[in-house]
């Protein structure tokens, strides 16, 4: 998964279907989840089955698939006693199943701290085959307890925001988006190298709508206007998915302080042939200024002007023309 994903997609492939004796079972190799069980489910890998014993109760409770065995008789076909639990054969990763079965019956214990980004799609799937993917959001909340958010770096940071999106972990995306927005205090980290996922992550954070994180972000931005007027790069290097997958979310925060730190940088980027303002797109143009009038028009002015200054003096028609010849601007606009 590169640093540029801002949304966890799971990806699983179940393993081919295998054939099944559904009249015996080998109890030696069952594992009990829950004594008395009348229901045996039978995972199956590529290369593996494993059995679990469990309840028709437990499962009816839990899983939309199983209800149907609370009201199945007891007793097979002439009055005689069922020897053994009914068997249910599903192909499905073995150790993604347990884990699933376990926590329908409260054994929360069992499941792993730290997750496998690879195994979430496991999990996923196979709590969807089980009837009860609505029970994926305590199974990460729990196998996630003893994460430390000071250890991650930027990437993992928006992969486990994206995570806490997907399964509604409210608590564990406020403590990861508010992580990540204080780590752009730092003015060493350039936005322009973040990518379009750490981006979204950042306007995530912003829609918290929580001040702390919302000045974060605004006092790290504004701690990168000075280093932009004297370094060549440019937020464009972002590419215009990167600026505008940040613009996009912020078009409901047009008067908030990030979103002028924002404005301000845009405007006052360094001019340089190879990276200026009139290389942006003619739709990211119309939403800097859409941003920038959001301000008292004295503000709006002032930031134009300085714009118009640091970029040689060219009026805003030649800057937002996509023109190597920008540069000979004769001022009859």
């Amino acid at each position: 998964m590169s640093e540029a994903d801002d949304r966890y997609t799971p990806v699983y492939s179940p393993p081919s279907p295998k054939m099944y004796d559904n009249d015996t079972v080998n109890n030696n190799d069952t594992i009990v989840l829950f004594e008395g069980g009348d229901v045996i489910i039978k995972a199956c890998s590529e290369d593996a089955v494993r059995e679990f014993l469990v309840s028709s109760e437990v499962l009816g409770r839990t899983s939309n698939v199983f209800s149907s065995f609370l009201d199945l008789p007891r007793t097979k076909a002439g009055g005689e006693s069922r020897r053994l639990p009914w068997i249910r054969p599903i192909t499905e990763d073995p150790d993604s199943v347990e884990i699933i079965l376990r926590v329908l019956h409260g054994q929360l214990d069992y499941v792993p701290t730290g997750f496998d980004f690879d195994s979430l799609g496991k999990l996923e799937h196979a709590a969807n085959t089980l009837g009860c993917v609505d029970k994926m959001s305590l199974v990460v909340a729990y196998g996630l307890r003893t994460i430390n958010v000071n250890e991650l770096d930027l990437a993992m940071t928006t992969k486990y925001a994206a995570i806490a999106m997907r399964f509604n972990l409210a608590e564990l995306f406020r403590t990861v988006t508010k992580h990540c927005a204080q780590r752009f205090v730092n003015p060493l980290v350039h936005v322009w190298t973040l990518g379009a996922g750490n981006l979204k992550t950042i306007a995530l954070a912003i829609q918290l709508q929580q001040s702390s994180v919302k000045y974060a972000i605004h006092a790290a931005v504004t701690a990168l206007i000075s280093s932009c007027k004297s370094e060549c790069g440019c937020l464009y290097t972002l590419g215009s998915q990167g600026n505008a997958t940040l613009l996009e979310n912020l078009q409901t925060f047009y008067h908030s302080p990030l979103t002028v730190a924002y404005t301000e940088l845009l405007f006052f980027v360094k001019y340089a042939e190879s990276s200026c303002l009139f290389t942006c797109e003619e739709h990211l143009w119309d939403t800097f200024m859409e941003c920038s009038l959001s301000r008292s028009r004295d503000q709006a002015v002032q930031s134009l002007e300085a714009a118009l200054e640091l970029c040689k003096g060219l009026c805003l028609e030649c800057i937002k023309k996509d023109s190597k010849d920008a540069g000979t601007c004769s001022g009859a606009h």
